[in-house]
Formats: structure tokens, sequence, C-alpha cells
């Protein structure tokens, strides 16, 4: 394409150039579709790239023969949006797909639409408008707040939904569009008043395996082929959607694995949990077999082996991370998160065995059984990881949400003041050396509304993001209250 004539213009097509430059292409991807369908992540590149799902759907859905897939991604200083893939500008595509994974992902996507001057609302917009396409984490068990915004939802897994949308995603007019996509199972089409409750889940994930086509210096895992290892998970924590949502744990066949591992010399391992994967041995083996650097998602403290920690550590990690969730095993049985006190001793000393100097701990708090006791525990749990021999432990804790599907549905998030007084008391039984995140009380709170409000509640919210430049959390909060 031509190069942006004004300087701002010219700075933002530059900037994403730099972005493309810093891409490996791992497969060839064929951009040759007539139906041009833009996946915008909501949010900016580096946290797009660390997120294996923007890259795979990207290569799934230029797999339909009529698609042209591009990606983008939404920064602040971003005005006009030029595809990653080919520079060409937003407003050339008839189909803007976002995936939603995140409550507060949602909040972006408004802005960005109203950044665009397209309606937040499916109800403002018109037939010269693109059509605005949700898929993503939150589709399985779908926020009312997605009905008042998407044209289109798809929900679950898009490699369940392929078949049907070969068919589908070829050139016509937005209405005929529309009208197709409502006959298609697991799809909610608002504004034909299709609304659909139940999302499509893959059998397998070996069929199309998770592997990202294309990898950046710039994502999480700087320069790794990301390979999804598990989808779902095999444990039923009270607080958590992914548990409750998608059962049975699909797993990457351990044939499949190991051809990429052969192919591939620095990967990331994604899962819910890594050390959940039933051949992780095996794995171990072909990893120092074949010299593969990597890197993982996220550990389960009661699965952790030595073994395991020790090839981790001898690729120069120094970190390693762990969620406990809390300090007490009254609060680990309300949260049904299944781990003893035993097993985080042993977890620590594990690591420490292995070599590692560093540790991060998750922790939930805001949780209505809790006392003065359970928070305070929370300190003592961080002195006793120093005791042990770890230079550096950092503490992230974060509100329970409660959230739809889960266990913890109906209950309520608590008072912005609880969290206040209970984050002071957290924060004053912390040894000097541990390093403390919090996320903030208000962003938690503002998820919860996203995620829980009903639709007279969805509908009020999104008008104050349609009228107000700047929506303020107090607005916000006063509608829930209200």
């Amino acid at each position: 394409m031509r190069r942006p004539r004004s300087k701002r213009l010219f700075t933002e097509y530059q900037q994403i150039k730099k972005y493309s430059e810093s891409e490996i292409s791992v497969e060839n991807i064929n951009l040759e579709g007539d139906l041009r369908v833009a996946l915008i992540f909501p949010n900016t590149y580096n946290v797009a790239m660390s997120s294996l799902s923007f890259s795979y759907v990207w290569k799934l859905l230029n797999g339909l023969p009529k698609v042209r897939c591009e990606r983008f991604v939404v920064e602040n200083e971003f005005s006009k949006f030029y595809s990653l893939d080919s520079f060409t500008p937003l407003d050339e595509f008839k189909i803007w797909a976002f995936p939603i994974h995140f409550e507060l992902d949602l909040i972006n996507v408004f802005d960005f639409l109203k950044k665009r001057s397209v309606a937040i609302s499916w109800e403002k917009r018109s037939d010269n408008d693109p059509i605005i396409l949700f898929g993503g984490a939150l589709t399985y068990h779908t926020p009312e707040m997605l009905f008042l915004v998407a044209d289109v939802l798809i929900h679950g897994d898009l490699e369940e939904h392929l078949h049907s949308l070969k068919d589908v995603l070829v050139p016509q007019t937005r209405d005929k569009l529309l009208t197709h996509f409502s006959k298609l199972k697991g799809i909610s089409v608002p504004p034909l008043n299709k609304l659909e409750t139940e999302p499509l889940v893959a059998g397998d994930i070996n069929t199309y395996p998770p592997v990202s086509p294309v990898i950046s210096s710039r994502a999480q895992f700087s320069n790794k082929v990301l390979i999804e290892i598990e989808r779902g998970c095999v444990w039923n924590c009270n607080f958590c959607e992914l548990g409750a949502s998608r059962k049975p744990a699909r797993f990457l066949d351990l044939a499949i694995l190991k051809d990429l591992l052969r192919i591939h010399k620095n990967v990331g391992l994604i899962a819910s949990n890594v050390t959940d994967y039933p051949f992780l041995n095996e794995v171990l083996s072909v990893i120092e077999k074949n010299n593969v650097h990597f890197s993982v998602s996220s550990l389960r403290i009661n699965k952790l082996r030595k073994r395991f920690l020790s090839v981790l550590h001898s690729q120069g990690q120094q970190t390693f991370t762990i969620a406990p969730e809390a300090a007490t095993q009254r609060i680990r049985d309300v949260l049904k998160k299944g781990i003893k006190d035993d097993e985080i001793d042993s977890a620590l000393f594990l690591g420490r065995e292995a070599g590692f100097s560093n540790v991060k701990m998750y922790f939930i708090y805001g949780i209505q059984e809790e006392n003065e006791q359970d928070l305070v525990a929370i300190g003592d749990l961080v002195e006793k990881a120093l005791k042990v021999g770890y230079k550096s432990v950092i503490a992230s804790l974060n509100p329970l949400i409660p959230k739809k599907g889960t266990a913890f549905s109906t209950r309520t998030i608590q008072s912005l003041q609880d969290l206040r007084r209970k984050m002071t008391l957290i924060r004053k039984s912390m040894p000097r050396q541990a390093k403390v995140k919090f996320e903030p009380p208000r962003k938690a709170y503002l998820q919860y509304i996203l995620n829980q409000a009903d639709f007279s509640t969805a509908f009020e919210v999104l008008r104050l993001f349609e009228r107000n430049e700047n929506c303020r959390f107090s607005d916000v909060l006063s509608v829930f209250k209200h």
C-alpha cells in the first residue's frame, strides 16, 4: 500500500511495520481470500503476541477458502489502524472479529469502536458499518453485556465451527451474512434475536494442533513457538471458570508433541497446568535429547517433581511460579483448591533443591469465610519461602471475583471498603524483603460488574460509555448499585 502522507499516520504506520519486522514466520499462511476479516486483539502488540489464540485463530480463519484474515492490535496512539500482515487500513475490512478473553478487554473494545466512529451497541449500527464479531474465553459463559455489543458471537472452540463457517464466510451483503450466521448452531446473532447459551467444545485438540504460526521477539515468551498441550482443566476449583466450563480436559497427542519438539528448538508449553500433562516424563526426555529450550505457562503445586524443575532450571530460569491461592487449609478447602500444607512446603523445598533462587506465589483474598488469621497467614507463608532460601519472593494478590459459570457465581464481590481493609492487613503481615503486588480493587470490581450485570444493568452501563468520553469508575459503580 502507499505510505501515509500525514506525519501522525506515518508514525503509526512505521510502528506497525516495526512490529511486523520483529516477527518470524513458522508456517506459511495463505492470504488470498475475497472476504476480508480483521482479527483485532483488544490490547497492545506485546500482549497480543503473548496469546497463542491470536495467531492460532488467524491461521484457522485463513484456512477457510474465501477468507482473507489479517491481524490488528489496539494501542492508544493509533487512529487509522493498519494490518500487521499487509499494512492495509482497517476500514477496508467487512468483518471486525475480536477475541474477548477478559472482561476488561470490553472496555478497550468500547474505546476502540468510539475512536472508529462505530456505535458500541449493535442497535445503533447501519448497513454501512462492519459486522462486530466476538469469540474467545468469555463466550463459554457469556456475560449479558456481550449480547448488547456484538452483531455475532461464536461460542466455544473455533475448531468446532470451521465446517459450518466455510459456507457462511463468503463475500455477500451484511444482511445476508447475519442471516446465514443465525442458522448455525452455537452462534448468537443478537440483531436477529438469536441468542445461544451452549458453547461448542472440541472433542480433542489433535485435528488442528494448536501451534503458533508466527513468533515475535516482543512476546512474553520471546521468539518461542507456543504449543497448547492441554485445553480445559482436570481440577474443579470453585472460583475458576476454566475448570467449570471446559470439561473434560483434552491433551495434545504425545506423538504430535514429540514431532513438534523435534522441529522447534525454542518453545513455550501452554496449559492450565503443564504438570497435569500425562506424559510429562516422556516429553522431558525428548526435550533433553533434542536440546529444546522451553518455558511453561502454569504449574500445579501438588504435581511438581524434582526432575521437571531441574530440567527447567538447567535452561537458565531462576524463577518458578506456583498458586497456593490461600495460606490456610480452611480457606483452600472453601476454594476447593485440593492442595495441602505439606504439598506447598514440598514444592518450595523442591524448587530450592532444583536451584531456583526466586519464587512467585499467587493468592486470592476477599473471601467471605476468611478471617484475620487467614490473611496474616499469607505473610507467614511468604516468610517461610524466604527462610527456605529464596532470595526473592513475589506475592501477587487478587480479590475473589465471582464469575458466571463457576461454583461461586451467585456470590457477590466484597465491598471496596472491605477489600482495602484486608489489603492493609495482608501488607502489614508481609516480611520487608518480599515484593507484594495487589490488583487494584476498583479494577476487580469493574470486572465483576461487566461479568455479572443483568441485561437491564448492562444496558445502562453501555449507555454510560456511549455518552461519556472518559467514563469514570464511580459512574459505573453508581449504576450497578442502583
